[in-house]
């Protein structure tokens, strides 16, 4: 028979590998048994596109979609969302596309090499 009661059990030691408390902020040194070397680099992907190259693209410009080729003007890695981003400049106007917002490198298409 399974008695509902709680057994006498005896108490174990428990060895704490960390004396002090890590707060949410902080990453700590060892996380799954795994040590993490604070001085490690990061892995930066080499970009798809370079600068003037020809890209195709269909971009949201005010309240239309407008499909079109674009220069590649700038590239630059965004590590909080983890892709790059490259700014596109209108060739025939000269200009930066969105006054130079950043378009995801997914959302871009090569059209030819600069």
């Amino acid at each position: 028979m399974a008695s509902s009661e709680l057994e006498d059990q005896p108490a174990v030691a428990v060895d704490k590998q960390f004396v002090g408390d890590v707060s949410d902020d902080e990453t700590p040194a060892t996380k799954s048994g795994v040590r993490l070397d604070p001085k490690a680099k990061t892995h930066t992907p080499t970009p798809k596109f370079s600068k003037n190259d020809i890209v195709h693209a269909a971009l949201k410009i005010g309240n239309d979609r407008v499909k079109g080729s674009f220069q590649i003007y700038q590239s630059q890695y965004n590590s909080e969302r983890a892709y790059t981003e490259y700014q596109l400049l209108d060739p025939y106007k000269g200009t930066l596309v969105n006054n130079g917002a950043w378009i995801r490198e997914r959302d871009l298409r090569m059209e030819r090499r600069g």
